[in-house]
């Protein structure tokens, strides 16, 4: 007997991840891009993909042009990686400028909340402070109450679902709170007071995820202008090497390694939950 499928079991079942690299990768870019798009970047999946053959191909063609057969194999896989690592760069970078956002503008709706106990009141006299995307997100929360009638508590938690951030996600409980019960502005100050603990953590992280970044690529620079230098200033010591059988491997060992702790000088970066 042919096994008949449940379409609502599925649909609440949580499926298994795939445990292929390749499949991850790309699931983290799906993941990344649905983000982005929530504030104007305009990507697809698709888009990405072709950016990916390119890459590959640059990446082949590279070892063409360096007449280096090792360098194309390696640079065709690294370039495409490198690339996806700095697509999941870009999305903390942005995350962080929206947390950065939220917890700026939780403070005046703090100050205007406690002075007259009216979320929406409070939301709509700082309005014309806000940045995008934060600023068309409380207004979506304005059209939602007084034009499509929603409660507030639930236009509130509803902001949750088109922007995903932590100190979103706990300044809107924490007005959802205040919007069942006033006695919860003392609570309500304490929240703001953590959210600016993690703005100057965020911040802090900003500046030393610059200096990472800035440091491992002077000592790329370096290395690479001293290989140059022995290589080509040296003609002793330098063209018995590059006639030698071993240079072409050893020359794509030692961009694929640059390539990799590239990747992985991204991966550290972005290894702060955002």
């Amino acid at each position: 007997m042919k096994k008949i499928s449940n379409i609502k079991r599925d649909r609440f079942i949580r499926k298994k991840k795939s445990n292929n690299f390749i499949v991850k990768k790309l699931d983290e870019a799906r993941e990344n891009i649905e983000f982005l798009n929530k504030v104007n970047y305009n990507l697809n999946i698709n888009e990405i993909k072709i950016i990916l053959v390119i890459l590959a191909v640059a990446g082949i063609f590279l070892g063409i042009l360096l007449r280096n057969l090792y360098i194309s194999v390696a640079m065709l896989v690294i370039f495409p990686l490198c690339y996806l690592e700095y697509l999941n760069f870009t999305k903390n970078q942005v995350a962080i400028r929206i947390e950065k956002q939220v917890i700026k503008y939780s403070e005046l709706i703090k100050n205007s909340y406690i002075a007259n106990h009216d979320i929406r009141r409070a939301i709509k006299e700082n309005m014309s402070r806000f940045a995008e995307p934060i600023k068309s997100l409380f207004e979506e929360f304005i059209r939602e109450v007084e034009i499509y009638n929603y409660f507030p508590k639930e236009a509130i938690l509803n902001m949750n679902t088109k922007i995903q951030t932590p100190s979103l996600r706990k300044l809107t409980e924490q007005l959802a709170l205040c919007e069942d019960d006033r006695r919860f502005d003392n609570s309500l100050q304490a929240t703001t007071m953590l959210l600016n603990d993690r703005k100057s953590f965020l911040t802090m992280w900003e500046f030393k995820a610059k200096q990472i970044i800035q440091t491992f690529l002077i000592i790329v620079f370096i290395m690479n202008g001293l290989t140059i230098f022995m290589l080509f200033g040296f003609g002793e010591i330098g063209q018995p090497f590059l006639n030698s059988f071993i240079f072409k491997p050893i020359i794509a060992v030692f961009l694929s390694m640059q390539a990799i702790f590239f990747f992985l000088t991204l991966r550290k970066v972005n290894s702060i939950n955002v």
